[in-house]
């Protein structure tokens, strides 16, 4: 059971730092340059972190945005799953 708990921390970590990541920056992209944005105004919404500049300039809600918005928070889940993990890792069970 240990074993599974800790491969699913490891996983959920992977998953948040290269599908997450990855994600989220091609949606950023992608509506960057759907939008009627100045080159700035693109570059912003895609290179800030944390989707500031996405949630700056989208001021419509439409599908996209729903869709956006459940991914930044599944991804939220998943990166808070692998805190767990690291957690674990650097305090070597103190918490438990």
């Amino acid at each position: 059971m240990f074993d599974i708990m800790i491969f699913v921390l490891i996983n959920a970590f992977w998953f948040t730092l290269i599908i997450g990541t990855t994600t989220l920056f091609i949606l950023r992209t992608i509506y960057a340059y759907q939008g009627d944005f100045s080159l700035n105004e693109k570059l912003m919404i895609m290179f800030i972190p944390l989707s500031l500049g996405y949630y700056k300039y989208n001021q419509n809600k439409n599908m996209f945005s729903l869709i956006y918005r459940i991914l930044v928070i599944v991804f939220f889940v998943t990166g808070f799953i692998a805190f767990i993990y690291i957690a674990y890792t650097e305090l070597e069970l103190m918490l438990l």
